[in-house]
């Protein structure tokens, strides 16, 4: 092998940062807009369910609140999903200062751990479901006000 040869397959080989860099913030770009666009963000709306001594599950809501509850059918209760319909609406309306509250009964269909008479329980449940982009997207154009 000549020196010439040695010296342009070997010795003046240099590493062109520039290419490096481009293909690593590339990767990176594809990555994190892969993430951005298929991570989903959840809004909640939150509440607290009493079980009854007759075995009756209701909450109070707040009039305004009411639609959330109406438009859907899945619960989150001790981070287990159940499926939910709507018993009863009381007629009677409760205030509680500035607030209306409407009194709901609901029918959970899985409704094993609910044995025990007059608990209160944290609930949880989706009324909007987006990703993380277009959250970003209406937080900083405005979005819906849902």
């Amino acid at each position: 092998m000549q020196i010439s040869e040695y010296q342009e397959n070997f010795y003046n080989k240099t590493i062109n940062l520039k290419k490096i860099i481009l293909i690593i913030s590339i990767f990176i770009f594809v990555i994190l807009s892969i993430l951005v666009a298929n991570n989903s963000f959840y809004d909640y709306f939150n509440g607290m369910l009493i079980i009854e001594n007759d075995k009756k599950i209701s909450t109070l809501v707040i009039i305004n609140d009411l639609e959330k509850i109406l438009n859907n059918n899945k619960i989150i209760i001790n981070n287990v999903n159940y499926s939910y319909s709507i018993e009863k609406i009381d007629d009677d309306n409760f205030i509680n200062g500035d607030d209306v509250f409407k009194k709901v009964y609901l029918k959970i269909n899985d409704s094993e751990i609910f044995n025990v008479e007059n608990i209160y329980l944290n609930y949880s449940i989706i009324i909007k479901k987006n990703t993380i982009f277009n959250y970003i997207r209406e937080s900083i154009i405005g979005g819906s006000n849902d």
